[in-house]
């Protein structure tokens, strides 16, 4: 799901993947959207936009591992080892905030911890 803000004229002045005040929701394939990111000369909220959709596969690619490490489609040790400690640090960090109370992050799809 994405998220528009828009100016007095009603145009497209920016965009997020999470709800916040003055953002309503869209759709990837509204014209308008595509408009926006094809002709808008900020590289920064391009850049922004990218930026977010690629934590977003990261966790998207995390889940995928978990579900086929449990189907036993793969087993962990297929990974090398430096993806091993990786992938074993960032559950540690994960259970660590689960303990704490926290949630992983901020947005409303985020996976709550407590």
């Amino acid at each position: 799901m994405i998220y528009v803000k828009r100016d007095e004229k009603n145009q497209i002045i920016d965009i997020c993947f999470d709800q916040k005040p003055d953002y309503v929701k869209s759709s990837i394939f509204n014209e308008e959207v595509k408009n926006f990111i094809q002709k808008t000369d900020n590289q920064e909220t391009v850049k922004r936009i990218m930026y977010d959709l690629d934590l977003d596969m990261v966790r998207i690619t995390e889940d995928v591992i978990d579900v086929l490490i449990k189907k036993e489609i793969l087993l962990f040790t297929d990974f090398p080892e430096a993806v091993q400690n990786k992938l074993l640090f960032k559950r540690f960090l994960r259970q660590s905030l689960s303990q704490n109370g926290l949630s992983y992050s901020d947005d409303d799809e985020s996976i709550q911890f407590n």
